[in-house]
């Protein structure tokens, strides 16, 4: 699954390499500016990994600007959305509420939550993309086979990128960035380089997570016999 997502972003090397540089200049200026970071970066994940999965079940991993309109785009989003809110409400909440703060300690947690959610359900979003069986009852049988390799995948590909983010922290982010820097600053250079590296490290870690799912997908499809639909078809 590791060689197909790299073949995914081989395949479209452009297209990512304008996203990471875009995503990067973006979190260059909220430094520099002293802003609020964005919470659009999280749709943009959500985004590719709609791209990603549709690309894998369709069996057309270059995408191209004639794709057509996104089937299911709307739905995968707030699917998608709920999953994420829903299987972290537990493991931030009640330790808040039991007054144990370890912040580590809550995200690898979350993670885990977050995981099981994905592998037991993370099919329910692309269904309408793929025009296949909507149903959270069909997303949990087909969640429900393979559950723990998939399970311990997921956790790989959400940890290993996090992990490898934090140890590029100390060599490369400047830490605090004053507001008379200029865009030509060793400091900025320096922070443009961090985010571009941790954006590329993150995407990897995106689009192996989406192949997670999608492959899922498609193992379900082919036990049911319900062929999946791309959703430029």
């Amino acid at each position: 699954m590791f060689a197909q997502s790299l073949s995914l972003i081989t395949r479209n090397f452009w297209l990512f390499a304008v996203i990471v540089s875009i995503m990067a200049g973006f979190f260059v200026f909220e430094d520099v500016s002293g802003s609020e970071p964005s919470k659009g970066t999280y749709v943009t994940w959500i985004f590719l990994s709609f791209w990603m999965q549709n690309a894998v079940i369709s069996g057309k991993e270059k995408i191209s600007g004639d794709a057509g309109r996104p089937h299911g785009l709307w739905s995968f989003l707030w699917k998608n959305l709920v999953l994420i809110f829903s299987s972290m409400i537990l493991p931030v909440i009640l330790p808040i509420l039991l007054g144990f703060y370890n912040l580590i300690f809550i995200i690898l947690v979350a993670i885990l939550f977050m995981a099981g959610a994905f592998a037991i359900l993370g099919t329910w979003p692309v269904s309408n993309a793929a025009r296949g069986d909507t149903s959270l009852a069909a997303a949990w049988r087909r969640g429900a086979t393979g559950f723990w390799v998939r399970f311990f995948r997921l956790v790989a590909g959400y940890v290993v990128p996090a992990f490898l983010s934090l140890l590029l922290i100390v060599p490369l982010h400047p830490g605090a960035v004053g507001d008379n820097v200029g865009m030509t600053d060793p400091v900025v250079v320096r922070l443009l380089l961090f985010y571009l590296l941790t954006i590329s490290i993150n995407l990897i870690g995106t689009v192996y997570v989406s192949v997670v799912i999608a492959r899922s997908y498609l193992a379900g499809d082919q036990k049911s016999g319900q062929p999946a639909v791309g959703l430029a078809e």
